[in-house]
């Protein structure tokens, strides 16, 4: 009854001016989003931190002291816009048949509540679909049996991931994509589901991939 209520929760918190994105007739797709790596690798450029500080003083006005949220909303703007352009095309074409929903998976999370996650990358509009995130690193979250479980006695990404799954098992879930350029034990424990960013971006190689993953009823939670 408690994970039923949750995702009631979430779904209301997420249907509050995006009604039009959720089609209860639909299954889900649920997207495990990792950024950096996937969408975002830090400019090399010797000028990026001042660039990156006047997009701060530009969003939010000059303030005595900037935080970790300020910046990573600046940093935001500086997704790659060709692998933003990949995932909000994979988005599109995949909300014809299925409701998409973005959990964030990437250690942009921690510390963040979803409507912070979701004002972070609100420069783009894959923001919207922004449902969840991950539990967090530590251990707090799981069971006691999930805890026995870990693989190297520590919370791995794909634990992370099963646990969501888990505890969102009442969801219509047609199918998910994981999409990680690291792949802590994720290519063992989702082989099927995960898509591994290898080159600089997002590509659309990884979206082709991804395209022919939903497309193919998979036991999700057994893994």
């Amino acid at each position: 009854m408690l994970k039923i209520f949750s995702w009631v929760l979430l779904i209301v918190s997420f249907a509050n001016g995006t009604e039009s994105l959720i089609d209860p007739s639909k299954p889900w797709v649920i997207v495990f989003l990792d950024i950096d790596g996937v969408l975002y690798r830090e400019p090399a450029r010797h000028n990026f931190h001042k660039e990156r500080k006047a997009k701060m003083i530009e969003i939010f006005g000059k303030l005595d002291k900037y935080w970790s949220y300020h910046y990573d909303r600046a940093t935001a703007y500086y997704f790659d816009p060709q692998a933003v352009t990949f995932l909000e095309d994979f988005i599109h074409q995949t909300s014809l048949i299925f409701n998409v929903g973005i959990v964030i998976s990437s250690a942009w999370r921690e510390g963040r509540t979803l409507e912070e996650l979701r004002e972070v990358f609100s420069s783009w509009p894959f923001s919207r679909f922004i449902i969840d995130r991950t539990v967090g690193a530590s251990f707090s979250g799981y069971t006691q049996e999930e805890i026995k479980n870990f693989r190297y006695g520590i919370p791995l990404r794909a634990d992370q991931i099963k646990h969501w799954l888990c505890n969102h098992s009442e969801m219509d879930i047609a199918n998910f994509v994981i999409f990680d350029d690291q792949d802590g034990d994720l290519s063992v424990r989702f082989p099927d589901q995960f898509v591994r960013v290898d080159k600089s971006y997002l590509s659309l190689e990884n979206i082709e991939a991804a395209m022919s993953i939903i497309h193919t009823p998979k036991n999700l939670i057994d893994n």
